[in-house]
């Protein structure tokens, strides 16, 4: 899995659009049903990827629910002379920050997915 994809630049090079890829947990939320599970059926029909190059293995993991794919907004904000090497270390410090969040915001938007009771 790739942890994000690069699929363009501003023509001026200084931003970037990304989409991240963040690995699912595969634990349960607070009624028992995994959160994998609860990602795929609280989306209609089946997740897809916006990355064009995916790799089918990866593809599949999305599919799967293992991994949940964001795109990142705003863009990518790079500097005029930035070498590649702190674009990269950047964008790594960022996912790693995003990861936390995303998955955080994913986990309590789907705690109590799946729960239902009928009361008598």
């Amino acid at each position: 899995m790739s942890d994000y994809h690069i699929l363009s630049s501003r023509p001026d090079g200084n931003a970037l659009t990304v989409v991240m890829h963040f690995a699912v947990p595969d634990i349960n939320n607070e009624v028992g049903v995994n959160y994998r599970v609860a990602l795929l059926e609280s989306m209609e029909g089946t997740p897809t990827s916006q990355v064009p190059f995916i790799d089918p293995a990866e593809l599949a993991q999305i599919e799967a629910g293992e991994i949940f794919e964001w795109a990142l907004q705003p863009m990518f904000s790079t500097h005029p002379g930035e070498t590649l090497i702190n674009k990269r270390d950047r964008m790594d410090a960022l996912w790693a920050s995003e990861c936390t969040k995303q998955l955080q915001r994913l986990q309590a938007k789907l705690q109590f997915w799946g729960y239902s009771r009928d009361v008598s």
